[in-house]
């Protein structure tokens, strides 16, 4: 079969009922991606094409083709994506135009990539409504890494849309396809019947003996097959002449375009190059680059008739990739210098290019060029490219003779580095950073960049080292930065279960000259206090530590990552006024669609819904971060994310699920060292096991989390599992245990009476002392509202069991149907059935029943967010743009939520008391 590009295709049933199936998908809004995978000259290419010429008048074709020289500029291949739809932009919400404005040099906006990646979205599926749209975007392992995310973020979204992509990636490139979990399909060689089938068609007589030597050469690569008898004389043919000596098949096939690029003109080969260098296809580019090196548009005949380009009025295209490689790499050093030279001249509406070019044409330092090229290299990283940034400073630095600004450019190359994901690279730009000497101030900022990848990639307790290295080095010089630098050590102290180090950074901050009343120096007090286990600070020094936490949480520019860790608002008190902050700093993200922080900023905030009992959001903000933190590659996140949402089914008696979260999640936190992951996780995995009657396991686990020196153990988590070590010592009968987790508890300063922590003393104290005073502990932990309802439910079975025990059974069964009504209204069922047994053992007949469920239970978490924001009365296109999803895919699942609520339209939502936390606090 041949394709009306004129690519030669044989075999590959698989492949084209593939592409029949997702082009029939699309068609009935059901959009979806395919990755054709592959060596180089099995007939990706060719197989994109037959999707795009079996195209009908309903199906409008976008493409971009990867080009290595053009791998430098930022969305550049997005760009020659969406040019036939620009006209439309003006109908994206402002924040979206913006950035796509920004990132196509149209507009002065700071582009965030997610950004851009949603407008691109929302114009791909918005013009889907009127036309099915098929995407190929070919040789993906060049494509800018900017324009490839995009169309990855896009790939993942498509649900109820026309939209089809199709990437075509070739192995063996240097780098596996980015998105593993996006449909792939192997291209592979074609078997022996296909190969002969196809060479037959090179149009030649072939002597049998030259035949079989072809086929054994090519081993089934369709692209060998049919170039390599072109680079054949006729005698060769025949079998009159010898067959030139076995390459490996790259060489081979590059040998075989070279020979044809011989035969042609010096000045065809010139436009060649000069295409090969530019790596767009704009063909009058080429040519008024090609006037300054004496080629006239009559010399680009030669090549289009021995096949190895295409032309039209306006582009000239390369028919395969090699051959553009090809060309490039057979040009000498000098040549290739002349031809970007030449496309410099004439590039002079397109800045940024021209710097590109310029920066390859030139063969000595040049501190004004540098200069451009880094901040054009600037620029991409501000609109998302950070990749391309990498490349243009690196660049910069070998064309500075400046020493200083050398070591900038590449200092900033590591940090752009390390946010596109290349973590050895940015150590390895790190290093020549730091062996080399220079300013204070810059070797500082390089190790606290440094601190930042050890803290996410390996080890929290060495990068609490470098932080604090780094921080000393700057206490004098720049006491901001070094008050920053600290912060973060404290971070990753708590992390890595430092607690006498937590102290010493206190100490240190104490040192700093900053203002005394100033988030830093607050923070340094409340560190030191955490480390001699007191969580108590006097009025109104503990209003002041609250509000430097806050400090981090705040509008312009909230930075939760900073601090507070997760779970430690809980366990200080500062539950509700550091939710309400991270809500707003959620909100604000989100309108600014920073999906890359949100991984980062929703994991306190998960925790404190969790611990909250609001586990409906807890859980549709958990699983909508880890989407976001497992396609971003921050690992550290992701991992805290799993063990809060293996808390919650442990919560929940989901044993299955917290059991995979569970060690999903340790399968990352041990090695990396990430302790205060590893507690959770042993934390959730014992109370799944109090909750399912094993309390003997729950104790042996719980243990793990309390004991000092074992894998498991946490100076911080501990006090929040110790109460529940409590209840399962009781209930296992070990009375030793019991006491001396008590004791633990009663170690530390836990402040005022009303906090949770002295709520949950008061319960531990009824369950262990043998006294006439359990009634009055029973009582002042259920006072007031400083419980969750989760744990005010555990407080009134617990009270229940111990009334039935008394005789008091009035009593009892009131405490115990409050209980059972809290556990199944949350979904609780391992502890609603033993509440259940209790009421039973309290003379009352009592049936089991299902759990007590809202109208959101039936939903999955991408319904329920979707449903809180129509609840607020949003669209569907600002739904779209707060999730990262398009506008039809939200429709498509309001389509499914309304029969699942019992509602018929989007105002009867109001009705069911459904609203989006995050826009209410807003």
């Amino acid at each position: 079969m041949i394709d009306q590009s004129g690519g030669v295709l044989e075999g590959r049933t698989e492949a084209r009922e593939r592409l029949s199936s997702l082009l029939g998908q699309a068609r009935q809004r059901r959009g979806g991606a395919l990755v054709l995978c592959g060596e180089a000259g099995t007939g990706k290419t060719t197989l994109l094409n037959l999707a795009a010429s079996s195209a009908s008048a309903d199906l409008l074709v976008l493409r971009c083709t990867g080009v290595e020289g053009e791998a430098g500029l930022p969305y550049a291949g997005l760009h020659r994506l969406l040019h036939r739809l620009l006209d439309r932009t003006d109908t994206l919400p402002g924040p979206q135009a913006a950035a796509l404005a920004g990132a196509f040099g149209l507009g002065e906006a700071n582009a965030d990539r997610f950004l851009v990646a949603l407008a691109a979205l929302t114009l791909l599926t918005e013009a889907a409504e009127h036309r099915t749209i098929l995407v190929l975007a070919d040789d993906v392992q060049w494509l800018d890494a900017a324009s490839r995310d995009a169309l990855i973020f896009i790939a993942r979204r498509l649900e109820a849309d026309s939209v089809a992509i199709l990437f075509g990636h070739r192995d063996g490139s240097g780098s596996e396809f980015p998105a593993p979990d996006l449909p792939m399909l192997r291209v592979g060689p074609l078997d022996a019947t296909e190969s002969r089938r196809l060479l037959a068609r090179c149009g030649v007589p072939l002597a049998a003996e030259t035949a079989n030597r072809l086929l054994a050469e090519a081993a089934g690569n369709p692209l060998a097959l049919v170039e390599l008898p072109r680079s054949l004389n006729a005698e060769q043919l025949r079998g009159q002449q010898p067959l030139p000596a076995r390459l490996p098949l790259g060489q081979r096939l590059r040998q075989a375009f070279q020979a044809r690029l011989r035969t042609l003109p010096p000045r065809t080969r010139t436009l060649l190059l000069l295409a090969a260098a530019y790596g767009a296809s704009d063909l009058g580019t080429l040519l008024a680059a090609g006037a300054l090196l004496g080629a006239t548009p009559e010399h680009l005949a030669a090549a289009e008739r021995v096949e190895l380009i295409w032309l039209d009025d306006r582009d000239l295209r390369f028919r395969h990739p090699l051959i553009r490689s090809a060309v490039y790499q057979s040009a000498s050093y000098l040549e290739r210098q002349s031809a970007h030279r030449a496309l410099a001249q004439v590039l002079t509406d397109e800045p940024e290019r021209r710097t590109w070019h310029l920066a390859e044409a030139c063969p000595t330092t040049d501190d004004a060029l540098a200069a451009d090229l880094a901040r054009a290299a600037e620029r991409a990283r501000r609109t998302g490219a950070v990749a391309t940034a990498v490349i243009g400073l690196e660049r910069a630095a070998a064309l500075t003779a400046n020493r200083a600004d050398q070591l900038r450019y590449l200092a900033d190359a590591a940090h752009s580095a390390w946010q596109a994901g290349q973590r050895n690279h940015a150590i390895a730009l790190l290093d020549r950073v730091q062996e080399q000497p220079g300013d204070a101030v810059l070797t500082a900022r390089a190790a606290s960049l440094r601190g930042f990848i050890v803290h996410a990639s390996s080890s929290p307790s060495q990068a609490r080292h470098i932080f604090v290295a780094g921080a000393r080095a700057l206490c004098g010089l720049e006491p901001e930065l070094a008050g920053e630098m600290l912060v973060l050590a404290a971070r990753s102290a708590w992390v890595a279960d430092e607690a006498a180090a937590l102290g010493e950074i206190g100490r240190l901050i104490g040192l700093l000259q900053l203002p005394e009343r100033g988030p830093v120096k607050r923070l340094g007090q409340r560190f030191t206090a955490l480390a001699r286990r007191d969580l108590r600070l006097p009025e109104p020094l503990a209003q002041h530590t609250r509000e430097a936490t806050l400090a981090w949480l705040r509008p312009p520019e909230p930075q939760p990552w900073i601090w507070p860790p997760t779970l430690l608002p809980y366990l200080l008190g500062e539950s509700e006024e550091v939710a309400h902050a991270l809500q707003d700093a959620v909100a604000l993200l989100r309108t600014r669609g920073a999906a890359g922080t949100l991984p980062m900023s929703l994991p306190p905030l998960v925790a404190l819904e969790a611990s909250g009992g609001n586990w409906v959001s807890a859980v549709a903000n958990g699983n909508e971060a880890l989407a976001l933190a497992d396609e971003t590659g921050q690992q550290g996140a992701a991992c805290h994310l799993r063990v809060l949402l293996a808390w919650i089914a442990a919560m929940k008696g989901d044993g299955a699920a917290c059991r995979e979260l569970a060690e999903r999640a340790l399968g990352v936190a041990v090695p990396h060292g990430i302790a205060s992951a590893v507690a959770i996780a042993h934390w959730a995995l014992g109370l799944l096991a109090l909750g399912e009657g094993r309390a003997d396991d729950a104790v042996e686990i719980l243990e793990q989390v309390v004991t000092p020196g074992t894998s498991a153990s946490h100076f911080m988590v501990s006090l929040a599992v110790l109460p529940d070590l409590v209840e399962a010592a009781v209930r296992a009968g070990q009375t030793r245990r019991a006491r001396w987790a008590l004791e633990q508890l009663e170690s530390w300063t836990l402040g005022e009476d009303d906090t949770t922590l002295h709520a949950m003393l008061e319960r531990c104290q009824a369950l262990v002392h043998s006294c006439g005073h359990r009634g009055e502990h029973f009582r002042r932990a259920g006072d007031g509202t400083v419980l969750s309802p989760f744990e005010s439910a555990r407080t009134q079975l617990l009270h229940g069991e111990w009334l039935r025990r008394e005789r008091r059974l009035k009593e009892a069964r009131q405490q115990l149907h409050a209980a059972l009504g809290r556990f199944r209204s949350l979904g609780a069922e391992p502890w609603a059935e033993r509440t259940r047994a209790e009421l039973r053992a309290a003379g009352e007949a009592v049936q089991d029943e299902a759990a007590e469920t809202g109208p959101m239970a039936e939903l999955t978490a991408r319904e329920t967010q979707i449903v809180r924001f129509a609840a607020r009365g949003m669209s569907n296109r600002e739904i779209a743009a707060q999730l990262f999803l398009s506008p039809r895919t939200v429709g498509y699942h309001l389509y499914k939520i309304f029969p699942k609520l019992g509602v018929s339209s989007r105002h009867q939502l109001r009705d069911l008391g459904i609203a989006a936390e995050d826009d209410a606090q807003a």
